[in-house]
């Protein structure tokens, strides 16, 4: 009995202060862990979730096309895509229009091109005519009045051949004599200007007559000597026989600058021989560049 006083002695109570007649209940288990799986799955999910929100635009359109669904959004497209395509469709009518009116032009413009050449040509070919024709007369002592008008009324004077047209011009209506002309000719205008020299002036002939001039050098001589004479001037006959002298060397611009020489009568004995010699050179000069006019004018149009 001892033995049992001393054993239920030392039986500790509780901790919560149950007293010994209480009936200990364990505490309740905590919930269990959800498995591993689970989780798992559902990060898989959400990924998948994510990925076809990213990929929506891209495949949202032929999932819908594909079951015959049409959302707001896609209407309007569709309707964007029409206007789209007509408004390219009229941009491409209206480009190939405007290449079509850009060939009628450039045709136009080439037929216009053509025109204008044709027109340059054949007025190339007009104002090359009249220059022949003016040069084959000035060949000749023949009137050139009518040709040269020709030259002048269709613009083949030029800037060269203007000045040698002029000077030929007072001679238009009656012609210029040849050089073998002027040639046989010059005996007369010789002749003249001898006679011309040979005739003593008024003065002369009174200085002559009253003696005059005799008593007016022995005043002279008697007040200072003499002052030594210069070189005298040319004699109208040594002009003369030097102009003579080229002339039949066939110099005839030599022959007019030595009578150019002349001065008083002499010189209005060969003023109109001068004047007609001159215009033969300014003729024959005009035949040179009218040729060469011509030939620039046929190699043009040959190329």
């Amino acid at each position: 009995m001892s033995s049992e006083q001393d054993s239920s002695k030392t039986e500790t109570p509780p901790s919560n202060d149950v007293r010994a007649n209480d009936v200990y209940v364990d505490p309740p288990a905590p919930p269990p862990a959800p498995p591993r799986n689970g989780n798992r799955t559902a990060l898989l999910l959400a990924s998948a979730a994510v990925v076809l929100a990213l990929g929506a635009p891209y495949w949202s359109t032929p999932l819908y096309r594909a079951l015959h669904l049409r959302t707001p959004g896609m209407e309007w497209q569709a309707r964007q895509e029409v206007e789209n395509g007509r408004q390219a469709q009229s941009l491409a009518e209206l480009d190939r229009r405007l290449a079509e009116l850009a060939g009628v032009v450039a045709k136009a413009n080439d037929q216009a091109a053509g025109v204008k050449a044709m027109q340059a040509a054949l007025e190339a070919q007009t104002r090359a005519l009249a220059q022949l024709q003016l040069r084959a007369v000035l060949r000749r002592p023949v009137p050139f009045e009518a040709e040269l008008k020709a030259v002048r009324a269709f613009g083949g004077k030029g800037d060269d051949l203007e000045p040698l047209l002029a000077a030929i011009e007072p001679y238009a209506s009656t012609g210029i004599p040849l050089d073998s002309q002027l040639r046989r000719e010059f005996s007369s205008v010789s002749d003249a200007v001898a006679r011309t020299e040979a005739r003593p002036s008024m003065m002369h002939w009174l200085t002559n007559v009253t003696g005059i001039n005799t008593l007016t050098n022995l005043v002279a001589w008697s007040a200072e000597p003499p002052a030594p004479e210069g070189p005298q001037p040319d004699r109208p006959a040594d002009i003369v026989e030097r102009a003579q002298g080229k002339l039949y060397d066939g110099d005839l611009r030599g022959a007019a600058e030595e009578l150019a020489k002349l001065e008083g009568d002499a010189a209005g004995a060969a003023r109109v021989w001068l004047g007609e010699a001159k215009a033969r050179l300014a003729a024959n000069q005009a035949v040179d560049r009218i040729a060469e006019h011509v030939a620039n004018v046929a190699s043009k149009q040959a190329k």
